[in-house]
């Protein structure tokens, strides 16, 4: 369940890569870190590499973490073949909570997105 985040600072977002399986508690931690990231260097974009998790919390832990997530912050969340029905419903959940959350299976796509510089809310 590793996961990493740094601040890229060529792209000018903040990467956050997890890995095989992961939880809530390894989940909050690095949305805490990607928040004191944000705070020090300026930024609110965070790119999730999510691509190669083989599974993720149950369904009841996504909702209550999807609806806490911190509202400065936009997540790009990049998702593989295994976990689309939670990443679809992590979108849908945080998006219904004002937060500024969208899945993509391609990279370039997801960078995309968060360079076009919407507001976050």
């Amino acid at each position: 369940m590793p996961e990493r985040v740094s601040y890229d600072r060529a792209d000018g977002f903040i990467r956050l890569e997890s890995y095989d399986t992961t939880d809530i508690p390894t989940m909050k931690a690095s949305v805490r870190e990607a928040v004191a990231i944000a705070r020090r260097e300026g930024v609110r974009d965070v790119l999730v590499d999510a691509s190669r998790l083989k599974s993720m919390p149950g369904i009841l832990e996504i909702y209550n973490f999807a609806a806490a997530l911190p509202v400065q912050l936009r997540l790009a969340i990049l998702f593989g073949d295994v976990i689309t029905e939670e990443i679809g419903f992590f979108e849908n959940v945080a998006s219904n909570r004002s937060r500024r959350v969208r899945g993509f299976r391609e990279y370039g796509q997801a960078v995309a997105w968060l360079r076009e510089g919407v507001p976050a809310p």
